[in-house]
């Protein structure tokens, strides 16, 4: 199969997505639509961790005609708050933690872009699935 060929399988992500995976950060979005593909939850293929983990791991959603798999990251922006704040932590403090921009995190609360990295290191620090921070939006 062809890149372009993957693309069209796969539907609604780029081909400049998948030929430039190795060469920049991935874009949470469009990772989500390949592991729907690929039919497989996003901690299978997270370094570091164990048969466990992946056992656990939640399926992502089956999605219909005309809809679309997304991170919603003002969920994930409030379970981060909520925690943060059972903490103690500053936001300031809460991105040294995650090793992530204070401001990277301040645009969760805004509905913005989620990076796949960014998604995996916030479900981690929350002892959640990565699946649990989805929704299904429509096209």
């Amino acid at each position: 199969m062809s890149w372009q060929q993957v693309a069209a399988a796969i539907g609604n992500v780029s081909l400049s997505t998948l030929t430039g995976m190795r060469e920049r950060a991935l874009e949470g979005d469009g990772v989500l639509q390949m592991l729907r593909w690929l039919r497989r939850p996003p901690e299978h293929f997270v370094r570091g961790t164990g048969p466990a983990m992946r056992a656990a791991a939640t399926p992502l959603p089956e999605v219909g005609p005309g809809q679309i798999l997304r991170f919603d990251a003002i969920r994930m922006h409030e379970a981060l708050d909520a925690r943060r704040i059972a903490q103690g932590l500053t936001w300031t403090e809460l991105a040294r933690v995650l090793e992530e921009p204070g401001p990277g995190l301040a645009r969760l609360a805004k509905g913005g872009r989620v990076r796949m990295s960014q998604a995996v290191k916030i479900a981690a620090w929350l002892a959640q699935s990565i699946s649990s921070f989805t929704r299904i939006a429509s096209r």
